[in-house]
Formats: C-alpha cells, sequence, structure tokens
C-alpha cells in the first residue's frame, strides 16, 4: 500500500459497501501508509450512529496525525431499506445527523493526542 505514496498521490478516497465497515477499512489503510491522506467517500450515515462515527473520526485523526478525513452521505434506498430504515427524507435525516455528531462531548484527553501528556515527578515538583 505504501506504493501510492510513492506515486505521488496525496489523498485516498474509498467508497462504503455493504461488505466493509468505513472506519475499521479506513484504519487499515492509515496504518499501512505514512504520509497520505485517507478519505472515506462516503461512509454511511444508516451504518452506525452519530456519535459512534463522530468518536471514531476523532480517535483516527488524532491516532494518524490529521490525516483521516470524514466524508459522509445518505447511501440509496436499496440499501437504506435492507438496513431496515426509511429513505424518505435523506436530507432531513443527513441534517439531524449532523446535529447528533455536533452534540457529541469532545473528548478532554486522548491517548493518541499530541496534547497528551503524562505526569513525571520532575514535572509536579
Amino acid at each position: 500500500m505504501g506504493g501510492i505514496e510513492q506515486l505521488g498521490y496525496d489523498a485516498l478516497w474509498f467508497g462504503g459497501t455493504p461488505a466493509t465497515e468505513s472506519m475499521s477499512q479506513a484504519a487499515l489503510l492509515l496504518g499501512a501508509t505514512e504520509w497520505i491522506t485517507v478519505v472515506t467517500g462516503i461512509a454511511n450515515i444508516w451504518v452506525r450512529d452519530a456519535s459512534a462515527t463522530h468518536t471514531a473520526a476523532q480517535t483516527l485523526a488524532e491516532a494518524y496525525d490529521g490525516r483521516f478525513l470524514l466524508g459522509l452521505g445518505a447511501s440509496h434506498a436499496p440499501l437504506v431499506a435492507a438496513r431496515g430504515h426509511s429513505f424518505a427524507k435523506p436530507l432531513a435525516a443527513m441534517r439531524e445527523y449532523l446535529d447528533a455528531m455536533d452534540a457529541t462531548p469532545e473528548r478532554i484527553t486522548s491517548p493518541f493526542s499530541r496534547s497528551h501528556r503524562t505526569a513525571t515527578s520532575d514535572s509536579i515538583n
């Protein structure tokens, strides 16, 4: 996978499918590369709740030095129906999803965050 970076690409976009889970796929791609940005295009809003998506995206961005970008979408009627949801108002569903993501509390510290520091005896004294 690192060969794609040698070709000079700045970003690697991948599509979501019923056979893959976007956040897991992104983690695998990020782990297999050193500097390229990995982008979900698209992560289906009907696959995971907004809070889980927000937390996963934040974790991936922190763990991989800001190289992860989240692209979301409402998918299409047959896939949404297969998951037991109604595709009647996809724009409204997306707005509600984004509002729920915005309402998800931010983590104060993360083991992956550059601002996360461990206190040492020298820093306490």
